[in-house]
């Protein structure tokens, strides 16, 4: 049976434990401290400034990056933003503005592609998405991984930054996105 993790420190947050190795037997998670701004560029698919998400009283973010694993691409890491809300109904339509924002972003922008992962919660308070980015004018591509979650007043949004060879499995990014949403019912 499913039980609530152990709380991690600091609370409300992924812990290094929480992420999965990609390369079994390899690599080893590491966080930064948590800020109290949002510096992650994101997917370039979100259409909100991600650093300044409205009507959000505190936006914070905590990075993990993935060393000691050669398999991995340079600077391989999963960004974590929490943004908090008066109600949880604001985060409810913050949840929908970017669900939606992403999801319409192959008609806005023609070099992406996105595919719509699922939603992890099962409930309708989550969404992941897996996007492909042109960087250039031949044919240099950007991968990316998100997920966007609500937890009462909390929209936690992740983003990682995988390869074609090396990413998470929809699984793992999915279970990692539900880990999130219980951690941050953790927070003080």
């Amino acid at each position: 049976s499913q039980t609530i993790p152990l709380v991690t420190t600091p609370a409300g947050w992924l812990g290094t434990i929480d992420l999965p190795r990609i390369s079994p037997g390899s690599g080893a998670w590491r966080a930064t401290d948590v800020a109290d701004s949002v510096t992650t560029p994101g997917t370039k698919c979100e259409a909100v400034d991600l650093g300044n998400f409205p009507s959000a009283t505190t936006r914070q973010q905590r990075t993990y990056l993935l060393r000691d694993d050669t398999a991995a691409p340079q600077s391989f890491g999963v960004d974590e933003a929490v943004y908090t809300f008066a109600k949880p109904d604001e985060a409810a339509a913050a949840l929908a503005t970017l669900s939606g924002n992403m999801d319409g972003c192959a008609a806005r922008a023609a070099t992406a592609q996105v595919t719509r992962t699922g939603d992890p919660s099962g409930s309708g308070a989550a969404a992941s998405w897996v996007v492909v980015q042109r960087v250039d004018q031949q044919s240099a591509t950007a991968k990316f991984r998100s997920a966007a979650v609500v937890s009462g007043t909390r929209l936690i949004y992740l983003v990682a930054n995988p390869s074609d060879t090396f990413d998470f499995s929809d699984d793992a990014w999915h279970a990692l996105t539900i880990r999130a949403s219980q951690r941050v019912q953790q927070a003080p």
